[in-house]
């Protein structure tokens, strides 16, 4: 259950640091944060970073519910 609980916080978080890190200028390199358009909204994403945080985010969940 925590690795499906994980996905709210992990999408968050990679959504708001990918949007912080592209506006500061940073496009490519460890991250490679993308630009995606959604319905006239740009969205930022990097899978690395994704793949990062929901980590993080499961095992806090993890750690949370033992």
């Amino acid at each position: 259950m925590p690795t499906i609980k994980a996905l709210i916080p992990g999408t968050a978080m990679t959504l708001l640091i990918s949007a912080l890190l592209y506006s500061a200028g940073t496009r490519s390199g460890v991250f490679a944060i993308e630009r995606a358009e959604m319905l006239d909204v740009n969205l930022y994403w990097s899978w690395p970073l994704f793949l990062t945080t929901f980590a993080l985010s499961r095992a806090l969940l993890w750690m949370m519910d033992t």
